[in-house]
């Protein structure tokens, strides 16, 4: 404990929230309350300067009211130096809930010799967060009676020790952007709220199973829309597909040939004498006499088969038949085949009434307006009326992701539109000072291309995502959730690259709080990709990836191509399964690393080789098919079994163990 006092100041007016905010709950205490608390451990006394002490009775602290009121914070730290039986106090405002002790105890080494220590944050001072000496007081209480109130007006004329940034070695800008929050508004006050909810979790380092299995938690496909057929390739069906007609819809022909009815009493079991006639027209090709009793019914070698109904037919035997016409495929002759006769058929085309049995036209010997049919095949070339497809049968199943032959056979069923999944509308941004867009000539001095924002565009397009770009953004928290606050309301997934680190100029954390996002997580136990922010605005997602880019492409497959997916009605993938190693990897890594690499089906099972380390990273991801996931301190040797995640939604193969 610092021999010291903890001043709290409890005096504005609260103007732009409506209400007295030292009140406002967070949690299941007060602002006020919550500082109170904080600041006990570390304090021999807690003063709290109010012009209403009346509302703080039940506090466990001293109060005092301003000696010369009116002036603002100012007025509040006079009161609280006045009344301090210490000689370094800090200072702080009772809406800044989020503090941290060893910040404080920083702050509070620093104070000997000095009259003020206040951090520094670039241009901006945080005097409402800073450490004052009672030699402060005489120069406060001029400044006061000459109705001067500015906080820092009279800094020149004490001795002060100013904070930088670069001293904050134990916070990250995220942390400290949290640590200064101001509650002054609504806004601010439900930022605290989502912030105070996930406070003490957010800052653990999660494994990336965890990290998946916390966003996908509640996500559902983003909506339903009608598209035409020929626009649905990739897409996925939202609903069964369901027939409402049998298919084929009609009893049809399987092959060119003649359709039999049954025999006529004492038809001919012979030619009358062999002939060189022609069959019809609409039969054409030569006719031929098939052996009688060949072993096989007559069947040819090669033939299909789609139901059995043994040598003779159904009700048809070998004979002659008397020709009544021909029906083509699509024609609606109005042909009836009696006893003894016969119809020249094409395939597909629908069967004549009567009709018992289909004999192949090479089979068949035509004798004018007569054919001799010497022996019947073992096979029926009728394809039934639903052979294929019943009515009301299921035919494709909700979540099919719709390729050639599924549209193909959405088309037999007569669809001309099909009810699939909406595309997630991905908003991508890279935030980034040094920045500049692919295209322009005149690269600026310490300026790098983008390329993170192109990279994921592709690899979004890919997972079926519609991209919404939202620029390059500087590195500017304001600006930022600005952007992101006016997009989320277009979009279904919010993604970014860059300041998503722990260094100074890192907002991405808190630009998601102050676009109305709760922190899920900041850190994963995972390299690269180490620093990776989420968090949740409402149903929608936001994605902070890091700025390198093979470490945010890496963390991409790992969890923002799981989301796409199951945003677009796909399951999520992104599973590993295990695969022996056919190269060595380079060296072990301290902890667990993800590693580009090339996955093959081989003789006996899969086969993936590390691809090689080059500068930068990203070329080490060209050719890339899969992540390998290497455990920390692992240097496994060729033959080894490790496990293996395929890239693009790449489906994980027959047999292979999922790593749960």
């Amino acid at each position: 404990m610092h021999r010291a006092a903890g001043i709290i100041l409890a005096g504005g007016k609260s103007t732009r929230m409506g209400r007295n905010k030292a009140l406002l709950p967070l949690g299941e205490q007060s602002l006020l309350a919550t500082i109170a608390a904080l600041l006990r451990p570390l304090f021999a006394e807690i003063i709290v300067v109010s012009n209403t002490p009346e509302a703080y009775q039940d506090l466990d602290a001293r109060l005092v009211e301003d000696i010369i009121p009116g002036r603002g914070p100012l007025s509040g730290i006079h009161a609280g130096l006045a009344a301090s039986s210490y000689w370094h106090n800090f200072v702080v405002a009772c809406d800044m809930p989020f503090l941290e002790q060893d910040l404080i105890d920083y702050l509070l080494q620093q104070a000997p010799g000095y009259d003020v220590v206040v951090p520094r944050r670039g241009e901006y001072l945080e005097p409402l967060h800073a450490v004052y000496s009672r030699g402060c007081l005489p120069v406060i209480e001029e400044h006061l009676k000459q109705g001067k109130h500015k906080t820092i007006a009279f800094y020149p004329r004490v001795k002060v020790r100013y904070l930088g940034v670069e001293e904050y070695k134990n916070f990250d800008n995220n942390s400290l952007e949290r640590i200064f929050l101001n509650i002054n508004t609504p806004d601010d006050f439900m930022a605290a709220r989502r912030l105070a909810a996930c406070f003490g979790k957010k800052d653990q380092a999660l494994s990336p199973e965890l990290a998946r299995e916390l966003l996908l938690r509640g996500l559902k496909p983003c909506g339903v829309e009608k598209v035409a057929l020929e626009a649905a390739a990739g897409r996925v069906l939202a609903a069964a597909a369901v027939a409402a007609e049998p298919f084929p819809p009609f009893s049809r022909s399987r092959m060119d040939g003649y359709a039999l009815g049954p025999p006529a009493q004492g038809a001919n079991c012979r030619p009358v004498k062999e002939s060189k006639d022609s069959c019809p027209a609409s039969a054409s090709g030569a006719a031929t006499i098939a052996p009688a009793g060949n072993g096989n019914g007559g069947k040819r070698a090669g033939q299909g088969s789609r139901s059995k109904v043994g040598a003779g037919g159904a009700g048809a035997a070998p004979g002659r038949y008397r020709l009544l016409g021909t029906v083509a495929a699509g024609s609606d002759v109005a042909i009836t085949i009696s006893a003894g006769t016969a119809a020249a058929i094409f395939t597909g085309a629908r069967l004549p009434q009567g009709a018992v049995t289909v004999v192949p036209r090479e089979m068949v010997v035509c004798q004018g307006q007569y054919i001799f049919v010497p022996d019947l095949p073992g096979t029926d070339y009728i394809e039934p009326a639903a052979a294929e497809i019943s009515a009301g049968e299921e035919v494709l199943a909700g979540g099919t992701v719709l390729k050639a032959a599924e549209i193909g056979l959405l088309a037999i069923l007569g669809r001309r539109e099909v009810e699939v999944y909406r595309r997630p509308r991905l908003l991508l941004a890279a935030s980034g000072n040094e920045l500049t867009e692919p295209g322009d000539a005149s690269l600026p001095a310490a300026h790098i291309y983008n390329s993170n924002y192109y990279a994921l565009a592709a690899a979004a397009a890919a997972d079926g995502a519609g991209v919404m770009p939202l620029g390059t953004l500087p590195d500017d928290p304001e600006q930022q959730a600005a952007v992101y606050r006016e997009a989320l309301a277009r979009g279904d997934l919010l993604l970014t690259s860059g300041g998503a680190g722990g260094g100074a100029y890192d907002f991405t954390a808190a630009a998601f709080t102050r676009a109305g996002g709760e922190l899920i997580f900041t850190q994963l136990n995972i390299c690269p990709g180490r620093r990776t922010i989420a968090a949740r605005a409402g149903q929608k997602l936001m994605l902070g990836l890091p700025g390198t880019p093979p470490a945010a492409l890496a963390i991409y497959y790992l969890l923002v191509a799981p989301l796409i997916r199951a945003l677009g009605g796909r399951p999520p993938a992104a599973e590993t399964f295990p695969a022996r190693l056919a190269a060595a990897v380079d060296r072990g890594r301290p902890q667990r690393s993800l590693l580009w690499a090339r996955a093959v089906p081989g003789s006996s099972g899969w086969q993936v080789t590390p691809l090689p380390r080059r500068p930068g990273g990203l070329r080490g991801a060209v050719g890339a098919n899969a992540l390998l996931d290497l455990p920390a301190g692992a240097k496994p040797a060729v033959g080894e079994e490790v496990m293996v995640m395929l890239l693009n939604g790449g489906v994980i193969p027959p047999g292979a163990q999922c790593e749960g």
